[in-house]
């Protein structure tokens, strides 16, 4: 999405926005619609926090631009419920999340790629993170699956391409979260070695911190200590976003516009302020940070209580992912992304795994 308030890029987006919604719309709309009527705690309380957002376009310093890339978020959550809503397995549920989320990270792979001369490595933080997401989501499965052999050969087709994209887009805080994912998958996965071999990490880490910093210098190519502790040199552009949202620090300056604000009123250009949580509070205030918090917290508790089912842990991975290396890139609090709609999906999964899993217990019966 552009910064600006006009272009014909906005237009090409909203005509094929809305076009597509229409499409959707007109042959299942029972389906599209349905997003909006169950109770699925997590898909609740992003529906809230984004009914929030749009509310936000009121007093929004950019409104039209706050309004739109709420409207957007609506549409798109609708369409990755679509999506998921077809298939009518367990198996073909969780397919067509990893595709999805695989397709999106081809998307951007490709799209990055354009313009700079197809070169092998590139840094891609949309790429990485889509890939990370779904490396941690079939490595939560796979150390968890005992049985399906078809499942398990799945798994490590998709984590073998998924680690080619996440080491071919060079993006240290993609890699970082991928082991944040990984870590919670051996801690939560109900198998003593891994949850043993994750303690011994942890117990290292606390002992040998130099060597800790040495293992992110690792996963964080091209980093030093100094710019990870600063973010790359962001947290200048976050003393700003912080400076103008204590002048607004109830409600914020609108949906996705506190970079915006920063932008025009202060001294640092920036499309994205490449951390959500300081978007949010930017952007939506103290009131939408409560909002997010209590979709990610209900979100992680909704997938931990059903961890020991099929598909929910990698679930919780895949989101443990999107949480880490929300300080790279606001694809909630900010702008919509692959990374968004790849998010999205992991939110609406939860909700369809239990259906298809319901479904295929009746017909057992």
């Amino acid at each position: 999405m552009p910064a600006g308030d006009g272009g014909f890029a906005q237009a090409l987006q909203i005509i094929s926005l809305f076009s597509m919604l229409f499409i959707v719309y007109s042959h299942w709309q029972r389906k599209v619609v349905g997003i909006f009527r169950i109770s699925n705690p997590p898909i609740r309380t992003l529906l809230l926090l984004y009914f929030y957002a749009l509310l936000s376009a009121t007093w929004a310093f950019m409104p039209a631009f706050s309004a739109f890339l709420s409207i957007q978020n609506f549409i798109l959550m609708a369409l990755t419920f679509w999506l998921l809503s077809m298939p009518k397995t367990f198996d073909g549920v969780e397919k067509s999340l990893v595709y999805l989320i695989m397709a999106m990270a081809f998307f951007s792979a490709i799209g990055g790629r354009y313009n700079v001369g197809w070169p092998i490595f590139i840094h891609l933080l949309q790429t990485g993170t889509c890939s990370a997401m779904c490396f941690a989501y079939c490595f939560a499965e796979w150390i968890k699956e005992k049985k399906d052999k078809k499942r398990l050969r799945f798994f490590r087709t998709v984590m073998l391409i998924s680690f080619v994209l996440l080491v071919t887009s060079t993006s240290s805080g993609a890699n970082a979260s991928c082991v944040a994912g990984i870590g919670t998958a051996m801690l939560f996965s109900g198998h003593a070695m891994w949850g043993a071999l994750m303690a011994c990490i942890g117990i290292f880490a606390f002992i040998y911190q130099d060597q800790l910093m040495d293992l992110l210098l690792l996963i964080m190519p091209g980093k030093t200590k100094a710019t990870i502790e600063s973010a790359t040199g962001r947290d200048r552009l976050w003393e700003q976003i912080l400076y103008f949202a204590a002048q607004k620090p109830m409600f914020g300056w609108g949906f996705a516009c506190a970079e915006r604000v920063v932008s025009v009123k202060g001294t640092v250009l920036s499309p994205d302020a490449h951390n959500n949580y300081i978007g949010f509070y930017g952007s939506l205030g103290y009131a939408g940070c409560v909002l997010a918090a209590l979709h990610f917290v209900t979100s992680l508790f909704s997938f931990f209580k059903n961890s020991l089912k099929r598909g929910y842990l990698g679930l919780m991975c895949a989101m443990v992912v999107a949480l880490v290396n929300g300080y790279s890139y606001g694809f909630l609090s900010g702008k919509a992304c692959v990374i968004t709609i790849a998010y999205f999906a992991i939110i609406v999964a939860g909700y369809h795994f239990k259906r298809a899993q319901r479904l295929e217990q009746l017909i057992r019966r």
